[in-house]
């Protein structure tokens, strides 16, 4: 496995790239963030991500990165355990919690080890009270590819009853990126009957059926079909919704039983996403804007130019009590990126 530098951080810490590689399949990860920064499928990069440390720095959108504790959004910022309040950090809307905090895993160094040429194991001691949760919350989270796949496997454990929903924040465009290119002409297809709704903030209200509303990709359609606002202002200008799983289709991948969840293709790449978590976000890149930060190749962010997929649990389950991780217990879960 190839490891460089790939910059040093302001206080001089390093960060490293490693690259992984196994048939057809090749990523690079930087133990900042554990961020997969590119992701290739015979020589087509199709994610998007940053070639300097530089503007992995300075991005707000979580390209590629591990996303934790607390994957989606907790309203209000708070839980509470056994009768006792915690209060998280604000850091959207001024009152909600999204994707662990002001300096969530993502702005963490990992400590990496590799295993042979495809494997990389990160592992990060999130302290007990770090961004408000609960527990000293040791986590591993494993890159492995196969010879058509990227799995990602996530486990974790802590002293203390807490909360846990770790994902990646990747950014799929499987033409590669361009600053003319946008998600719009691939098909989509997301085996589920319901999806959460949403308040103004992104804040769960509720599920609701997808039959006979733009949120139906039980059959694979355009992604764009469906969407036309002009603007953010317009709630059918994009998606970022989480989609609750059927679970009707089944494999076993690398000896895990995991859901076929989505599928997304351009006509020439098809992948598939299967996992064992109950939902998937899906989001359209609705808030990328141009910036003075451009991605790899020099390439200027814009909107809906790529679409994110992130494996999850409900969003805003701790206000509800759900999703508990007791101390002690094992928290053991696995996605799969397959690519035909």
């Amino acid at each position: 496995m190839k490891k460089e530098l790939f910059g040093r951080m302001p206080d001089g810490c390093e960060v490293h790239a490693y690259t992984l590689r196994n048939g057809k399949m090749e990523a690079r990860i930087l133990d900042l963030g554990g961020i997969l920064s590119r992701l290739s499928v015979n020589g087509q990069n199709v994610i998007l991500g940053f070639d300097t440390l530089e503007g992995v720095l300075e991005d707000t959108s979580y390209q590629g990165s591990l996303v934790g504790r607390y994957g989606n959004r907790i309203h209000n910022a708070r839980f509470v355990i056994d009768g006792k309040e915690y209060k998280l950090y604000a850091n959207t809307a001024k009152v909600n919690h999204l994707h662990g905090g002001k300096y969530g895993f993502n702005r963490k160094l990992w400590r990496a080890e590799p295993f042979g040429e495809s494997e990389l194991a990160l592992f990060y001691r999130s302290p007990d009270g770090e961004e408000g949760y609960p527990g000293n919350l040791d986590v591993r989270v494993t890159y492995k590819l196969l010879p058509d796949a990227l799995e990602i496997r996530y486990e974790a454990i802590s002293d203390k009853d807490t909360f846990v929903n770790l994902t990646n924040h990747v950014y799929f465009n499987l033409d590669g990126a361009s600053t003319e290119g946008d998600i719009l002409g691939h098909t989509l297809q997301i085996h589920a009957d319901t999806y959460t709704d949403v308040d103004k903030d992104l804040i769960p209200v509720g599920r609701k059926n997808v039959e006979n509303t733009r949120f139906d990709f039980r059959t694979a359609k355009k992604i764009g079909r469906d969407l036309h606002g002009k603007d953010m202002s317009d709630p059918d200008y994009s998606y970022d919704h989480n989609f609750n799983l059927d679970g009707r289709i089944r494999e076993t991948v690398d000896g895990r039983d995991l859901a076929l969840g989505a599928t997304l293709s351009n006509g020439r790449i098809t992948m598939d996403v299967l996992t064992d978590l109950p939902g998937v976000q899906c989001y359209t890149s609705g808030f990328l804007a141009h910036t003075e930060n451009p991605l790899s190749g020099g390439v200027i962010q814009h909107r809906r130019m790529a679409i994110a997929l992130e494996t999850q649990v409900e969003p805003d389950a701790p206000s509800r009590g759900e999703n508990l991780l007791k101390a002690g217990a094992k928290y053991d879960t696995m996605t799969v990126y397959r690519f035909s």
